[in-house]
């Protein structure tokens, strides 16, 4: 089977047989990162981008061909487009696609070496890959995705908070609540840590659907501020955290529209004062604006 021609590709880049039945993949050899980069920028989070090291053009047509990408599926199955872009260092180059576009559809960053090679993205054009329809068939919580598709996917509301405002829901949901910490995260990747933490063994982003998250320099300190003001929640310990800057992540229950329409109800009562019968202010008192009352018939008020 041959490749369709691309005009960018050397002659060397020669079709080798393959055991896949579907259309080969379009191979273009991309002049700089540039045109990488817009690939990218159209296929959202649907392509597969890797590297090969060490790789001359010939053996990365032969490779691109026979690969397998998803179990038993091979490239060529599942994309229509190969782009390949020649790096002097592959981990540092994919790595650095990976942080500004997102994973795609890999499940982890690049952990191979730093050496020269090609870095490789694959696409499909037209329409859906074969990979992304694939996982779209999986729950938001299957442990095939990775984790920034499961935050991407997830029921779970993640907001921004303050270790104060945590407190004060923590307050008002005593006994309900479940508090952690993630030591040297940010916001992003704490939402990644939220939706792999298990606690008795049961993943607690399914029990709830709210999580605050508040950036702090001091995750110790202010987990053990949280647990004095609130209480430890549905924990029967501590939070284990450490006296270093990271996220601490409050993972709340949802309020009833009746509990909310209670609280909202007492707050305004509280704060529009007492009322008497026709939500009327009560009268003056006598004392206050200097009158005195007249005494009852018979009675002995009054000096003699």
């Amino acid at each position: 089977k041959v490749p369709r021609a691309s005009s960018s590709l050397p002659a060397i880049f020669a079709p080798p047989r393959v055991a896949s039945k579907a259309m080969p993949l379009s191979l273009t050899s991309a002049k700089d990162w540039s045109e990488v980069r817009t690939v990218l920028r159209a296929h959202c989070h649907d392509f597969w981008a890797s590297s090969l090291a060490h790789a001359s053009p010939l053996e990365m047509a032969g490779k691109l061909q026979t690969m397998r990408v998803e179990g038993d599926m091979f490239a060529e199955e599942a994309f229509t487009h190969a782009y390949i872009m020649q790096s002097k260092d592959v981990k540092a180059d994919l790595n650095a696609l990976l942080d500004e576009f997102g994973l795609g559809l890999r499940k982890m960053r690049c952990s191979s070496t730093a050496t020269p090679g090609h870095v490789y993205l694959l696409a499909c054009r037209g329409s859906a890959s074969a990979v992304a329809g694939a996982r779209a068939k999986l729950t938001a919580s299957d442990k095939k995705l990775s984790t920034e598709e499961r935050v991407r996917r997830t029921h779970l509301r993640f907001e921004p908070s303050t270790v104060q405002a945590m407190s004060q829901q923590a307050k008002r949901n005593q006994g309900s609540f479940c508090a952690t910490s993630f030591a040297g995260t940010d916001l992003e990747a704490c939402k990644r840590r939220v939706l792999t933490f298990e606690l008795d063994g049961r993943l607690v982003a399914l029990d709830y659907p709210r999580c605050l998250i508040a950036e702090v320099p001091d995750c110790r300190e202010a987990t053990d501020r949280l647990t004095r003001e609130a209480g430890l929640g549905i924990r029967q310990k501590n939070v284990r955290s450490s006296h270093t800057p990271g996220c601490i992540v409050l993972m709340m229950p949802e309020i009833s529209a009746a509990l909310q329409a209670a609280r909202t109800a007492a707050a305004s009562s509280s704060s529009a004062g007492p009322r008497t019968e026709g939500n009327k202010r009560p009268a003056p008192s006598p004392v206050r604006t200097g009158l005195q009352s007249t005494p009852a018939a018979g009675g002995g008020g009054g000096r003699g």
